[in-house]
């Protein structure tokens, strides 16, 4: 079974940033790599202005158990749009 984690940016968040996402995910630091935009959007799976170094010291916390059959990866993320 796999865990939920909610994985929050620290520090300021600029605009056109990312700075939560919520996935499924094998552990806390699979969660806390893996980039904000799901993989099967068109955008596919990367970050926003703010690139992977902003996601360095992030926060991880598991917040629940993912049912079996739920597929891994990104769930939802919050964007600051400019």
């Amino acid at each position: 079974m796999f865990n939920i984690y909610l994985v929050e940016r620290q520090g300021s968040i600029g605009w056109d940033e990312y700075y939560s996402f919520v996935c499924i995910a094998e552990s806390a630091e699979v969660a806390a790599s893996t980039p904000p935009t799901p993989a099967n959007t068109e955008w596919g799976g990367g970050y926003g202005d703010e690139g992977a170094e902003g996601w360095v010291d992030a926060r991880v916390t598991c917040i629940g158990v993912a049912h079996g059959g739920q597929a891994l990866g990104v769930v939802m993320s919050s964007f600051k749009a400019g």
